[in-house]
């Protein structure tokens, strides 16, 4: 390999790095707006207060086995997907009614998406979920509501 490879590669690593850094400095509240939530997504996108974690809870009356994040933007009361992820495979019980409790699924800051979105100028939101009776919620159902 070439010392041009190397150099490409180490650029990469570095660029990367600084990525993961900015986002790491700025204030948890900054790091929030990177996140749409439309007001009719049964999974809401969470950020832990220590930065490290996002958490997808459902708020959903149904139990959803899956679901799948995106970078978006809004634009004039649309919503629209820029890149999508694989999606997650997930067992989220509803709603429990009685104690009001919701159930989540978190993992790392890195496996999120959420740099990717904020390189991209855009939002990390939940743009498809697929419920365990094989209905699928899509964010282009939410728009203008």
């Amino acid at each position: 390999m070439t010392k041009r490879y190397y150099i490409i590669i180490a650029l990469m690593i570095i660029s990367g790095f600084s990525l993961t850094v900015s986002i790491a400095q700025q204030s948890w509240k900054e790091n929030e707006q990177l996140i749409l939530n439309l007001e009719t997504a049964p999974l809401k996108v969470k950020l832990s207060y220590n930065q490290e974690y996002i958490r997808v809870e459902n708020h959903s009356d149904k139990s959803v086995r899956g679901y799948k994040l995106g970078c978006v933007i809004r634009n004039d009361e649309k919503v629209i997907v820029k890149s999508a992820f694989d999606v997650r495979n997930v067992e989220l019980k509803p709603v429990d009614e009685q104690t009001n409790s919701m159930y989540s699924h978190s993992f790392g800051i890195e496996q999120s998406g959420l740099m990717q979105c904020n390189q991209t100028k855009t939002k990390l939101a939940a743009i498809e979920v697929i419920f365990s009776d094989d209905t699928i919620w899509k964010i282009d159902e939410s728009l203008g509501k």
